[in-house]
């Protein structure tokens, strides 16, 4: 998945899982590689690290599809009301994904990304390209319509092919 904001370039990408072979935990063999690479005028960083499970990488993907194929409500709430957001958060604080309502119908969406602890880019925090959060949190946003977080959905249910579930999971009512 890639964005773009002018000067910020951010992807992120699974590149394999975090225990190549399988392991005597059941749970340890579905941790995921997230590779990062930002390219900004501050600097260019990659970074790789185990940021979510398989079963949070499809959370996440299943997140983006209701978040297009609610669009609509999200750029009507915007304009009636305050912004109407949406968050997801995983196991590990590396990364977290935001979904907020502008007034721009044209744009209705921002699409925020959260990088906290290994994952956060080692940049100068003072730099305008983002803003702070709690310490140790850096965030960008992006302008997003339904089809990119569509787009998104299907690079990430496809890159799940590559890499499915190697652990048995019921989902909980």
């Amino acid at each position: 998945m890639r964005w773009s904001n002018g000067d910020f370039n951010l992807d992120v990408s699974i590149v394999g899982y975090q225990f190549p072979e399988e392991t005597n935990c059941a749970e340890d063999s579905d941790w995921l590689l997230v590779q990062l690479k930002v390219e900004c005028p501050a600097g260019q960083w990659t970074h790789i690290d185990p940021s979510v499970t398989v079963q949070e990488a499809r959370w996440l993907a299943e997140w983006l599809r209701e978040a297009a194929r609610n669009g609509e409500v999200f750029s009507k709430w915007q304009r009636r009301l305050e912004p109407l957001t949406s968050t997801i958060t995983f196991t590990e604080p590396n990364l977290a994904f935001e979904l907020s309502s502008v007034p721009d119908p044209a744009r209705p969406l921002q699409f925020r990304v959260y990088m906290s602890a290994e994952s956060t880019p080692p940049f100068d925090l003072n730099t305008h390209l983002f803003d702070m959060g709690e310490p140790n949190e850096k965030w960008v946003d992006f302008m997003a319509v339904p089809a990119d977080l569509c787009q998104m959905a299907d690079a990430l249910f496809e890159a799940l092919t590559r890499f499915p579930s190697r652990t048995p999971y019921v989902r909980p009512d």
